[in-house]
């Protein structure tokens, strides 16, 4: 995972779009990692004041996006699992936000391991337990899309934005 971590951090860059940073991060675990192993990943950029996000999910769980009128999306664009075939390549979507919207990122281990009192599926019971959750007053959300997180190891002098 700290490989991973590494590899992203050294590549990802707001000008490498996420589909060509899958296709090398792929490039490099078919390399390097061992032929019983696999990862999958959800990379994004989100362009603040726009408030849109581009995404590649690689094999990963697809999240979703809760909308402030109760509606959902699954961001579902993206290619197979990294680190298992060389020469694949990646399709990025994109999903416009609007104030109020969530997204939701959850691992293989809330689909797998559902509780007994969930009568429908895992991912349905975790899209409604997220629309229970109150949105954000509107000033947190602002201050989100307008303040940089942290700089991209990639290069220092630019910055990243969070997809929250």
């Amino acid at each position: 995972m700290s490989n991973l971590q590494a590899a992203v951090r050294g590549l990802a860059s707001p000008s490498l779009s996420p589909e060509a940073l899958c296709a090398r991060l792929n490039a490099l675990l078919c390399r390097n990692i061992a032929s019983d192993r696999f990862v999958t990943l959800f990379y994004a950029h989100l362009d603040g004041p726009a408030r849109q996000l581009r995404y590649v999910s690689a094999g990963h769980n697809p999240p979703f996006v809760l909308h402030r009128d109760g509606s959902h999306e699954r961001l579902r664009e993206g290619g197979l699992v990294l680190g298992v075939f060389a020469n694949q390549s990646f399709k990025s979507g994109t999903v416009q936000l609007q104030s109020g919207d969530r997204m939701v990122l959850y691992t293989d281990g809330v689909t797998k391991r559902p509780t007994p009192k969930m009568k429908s599926s895992a991912k349905i019971a975790c899209c409604k337990s997220c629309n229970r959750i109150q949105p954000e007053p509107q000033w947190k959300s602002r201050k989100i899309f307008s303040k940089p997180r942290h700089s991209s190891a990639a290069d220092p002098g630019k910055t990243t934005r969070p997809c929250s």
